[in-house]
């Protein structure tokens, strides 16, 4: 999954650390339901 994050606003920083600490909450809770991923980073 790849996710894009856009914002003119300049709260944008703190927006984007915030969905992608939410994110990463999520996905560690449901590792174990997830047989294998693949990515890469941005």
């Amino acid at each position: 999954m790849k996710v894009l994050f856009k914002s003119r606003d300049p709260e944008a920083i703190a927006m984007h650390e915030l969905a992608k600490t939410r994110s990463e909450f999520v996905f560690r809770r449901l590792a174990w339901l997830i047989s294998k991923a693949t990515g890469h980073g941005a």
